[in-house]
């Protein structure tokens, strides 16, 4: 899942935003600007998208924390969706990079699903993180404890959003609309939670100034709808 550098040229915004996780990124950053930085959970719910079939392409949903230009750690859990033959395939994930993603085969996703994803800072040891993927519509949960060999999280943002699987060898699917909800954010660890109301950046996929998505929020709920424009 790590950024394969040869996109970096062609990603709008890459300066700000996921040197360590995604590719060629759309959704929202929420950024914490304070000099005591302390973003240390992230939680958003989404509908499994009907993709438009393409042989080969696919694409990738996640909720994640940090991965921005100063901190190359980055703490993320979702699903990658690859369309081959026809047929839709879809695995979930999770990864605290730079050590290489986990992938779960028993924990079955389909198209229409409705999954929430959250993941979070464990006490103060910033290499110690927790991820969890619930199928609401199933009942199945994938949940563990994941830590990083490497580097340590910076607690300086959280997102939500959908990627070109990393690599460049697939090309983006057509996914029309993943709409984030429930989305909640924590601020330190005795924060009872909250909406990502404030210093929130928009972030769509560009390639050859080409957008190849749209992002919007709806004000009074703080939903993110990420739609592709092609």
């Amino acid at each position: 899942m790590r950024l394969n550098c040869a996109l970096v040229s062609s990603f709008l915004f890459v300066s700000a935003v996921l040197a360590a996780e995604f590719g060629e990124f759309g959704g929202v950053m929420y950024g914490w600007n304070s000099p005591e930085k302390v973003v240390t959970y992230a939680r958003g719910r989404f509908t499994v998208p009907y993709p438009e079939v393409g042989v080969n392409s696919g694409f990738v949903i996640g909720v994640g924390l940090d991965g921005h230009k100063t901190c190359m750690a980055s703490l993320s859990a979702g699903i990658r969706v690859m369309i081959t033959e026809h047929k839709v395939n879809i695995e979930a994930w999770s990864e605290f990079a730079p050590n290489v993603p986990n992938w779960n085969p028993q924990f079955t996703v389909s198209s229409g699903d409705i999954l929430e994803v959250t993941v979070n800072v464990v006490g103060f040891n910033l290499t110690d993180g927790h991820f969890s993927i619930e199928n609401i519509s199933t009942g199945q949960k994938w949940s563990e404890d994941i830590t990083s060999h490497e580097l340590p999280l910076c607690k300086g943002n959280a997102y939500w959003g959908v990627a070109i699987v990393p690599g460049g060898q697939s090309p983006f699917a057509n996914f029309n609309q993943v709409t984030f909800t429930n989305t909640l954010i924590k601020l330190g660890f005795s924060d009872p939670g909250q909406q990502p109301r404030d210093t929130l950046s928009l972030l769509k996929i560009n390639q050859n100034d080409h957008d190849y998505t749209s992002v919007n929020i709806v004000l009074e709920s703080y939903d993110i709808l990420v739609t592709y424009i092609g």
